[in-house]
């Protein structure tokens, strides 16, 4: 998954230090937020990254699984795998893996507006 740091953060129960899965406690949670707020702080744009590993044996190659992305609003809130949701994949309880910031330059035009408004 990736995102708004403010959302995946909230979808996540881990993080990966080191190449190791830990509890995101609160220190990681303080340490994620901090590096979060100084990249905001700078102008950058921040997004999140987080994991989960598929069970083998819900999540089938053949038949291949009926992911459906374009219905997870009627289940984004379902934590367990419920086989009468049909297409559901996990978006709880994910892995962290990081932060990445990055410049986003406003669009050609956008300083006119600003100046026209």
């Amino acid at each position: 998954m990736k995102g708004a740091p403010e959302r995946v953060l909230g979808r996540c129960s881990k993080i990966l230090v080191d190449g190791k899965e830990e509890i995101l406690d609160e220190t990681a949670l303080f340490g994620v937020q901090s590096a979060n707020d100084r990249f905001g702080g700078m102008g950058e744009r921040v997004l999140a990254f987080a994991r989960t590993y598929l069970d083998p044996t819900t999540f089938k190659k053949e038949p291949a699984y009926p992911f459906d992305v374009k219905k997870w609003k009627t289940w984004r809130e379902v934590r367990e795998f419920d086989s009468a949701i049909s297409g559901w994949f996990p978006m709880w309880n994910l892995t962290l893996v990081g932060i990445v910031s990055l410049q986003d330059p406003p669009r050609v035009g956008v300083a006119q507006s600003v100046l026209t408004c």
